[in-house]
């Protein structure tokens, strides 16, 4: 956001540094003037392009990481210590926001036999860790 602000004080100072050379109080071929105005906008807009796709880029890695880390709803002892008492599913039921399978596949595991929806429990942590 701060470099869009950035972007956009730069294209308004082009736009009146444009304008005072226009109506300045020396003579200026207006040809000259048009031709630069025109070469300035092309490359402010070219920049300006650039900018803002980079600007959304790293906005889009910050959305990103702040997503990645509110995910994370359960600190990583409660969920060792939910999946040590039969409830791993849950842990990762609510890390996942209940979407995905991960969650069922726990627990079916864990009605089926401790051990392996421990084990499963266990090694899925690492995605939400």
């Amino acid at each position: 956001m701060k470099k869009l602000k950035q972007i956009i004080a730069g294209v308004f100072c082009l736009m009146v540094l444009n304008a005072a050379e226009a109506n300045a109080a020396f003579p200026i071929k207006h040809e000259t003037v048009n031709q630069a105005s025109n070469a300035n906008a092309a490359n402010t807009s070219a920049e300006s392009k650039k900018l803002v796709q980079e600007t959304s880029a790293a906005e889009t890695k910050v959305l990103t990481t702040k997503k990645a880390a509110t995910a994370k709803t359960i600190p990583q002892g409660l969920y060792i210590v939910l999946a040590i008492f039969w409830m791993g599913w849950l842990a990762m039921g609510i890390n996942d926001d209940f979407n995905g399978n991960d969650w069922l596949i726990s627990l079916l595991l864990y009605i089926i036999f401790y051990i392996p929806g421990l084990i499963y429990t266990l090694v899925k942590m690492n995605k939400y860790y």
